[in-house]
């Protein structure tokens, strides 16, 4: 924690600082309404395909990859129960997804992203 005199004084006299915050905050702002547009805007299936599609894609579009967290954890960035979050899964079966334990398999890509629907609005 820095006081908040210090920053005030700082950002008068250290223009460079003063843009870096600015921009970290700009960028802490957008991800929170991307965040509000997935919850709001799409199905918990929905939501759960976009971040196995964009998993899939960061990984170079191997067809096995882990997810980075634990099931729980991941229901909860994703605004849902552990329970729906296996609901989900089980429907993403569908459009090409095979889950095992903590590992993702892509069997159909195009798929996967025709049902995801990625959006540069709310997606990175």
């Amino acid at each position: 924690m820095i006081p908040s005199e210090d920053v005030r004084e700082v950002f008068e006299k250290d223009t460079s600082f003063a843009m870096s915050i600015i921009n970290e905050l700009a960028g802490c702002y957008r991800g929170a309404i991307r965040n509000a547009k997935n919850i709001k805007l799409r199905t918990s299936v929905e939501r759960l395909a976009n971040y196995v599609f964009k998993h899939h894609v960061r990984d170079g579009r191997a067809a096995d990859f882990s997810l980075p967290v634990e099931k729980k954890k991941l229901a909860s960035f994703l605004g849902m129960t552990p329970e729906n979050l296996s609901r989900a899964l089980s429907a993403l079966k569908h459009y090409g997804v095979e889950v095992s334990g903590q590992t993702i398999r892509i069997t159909d890509s195009q798929a996967l992203e025709a049902f995801a629907k990625p959006n540069a609005l709310i997606d990175r």
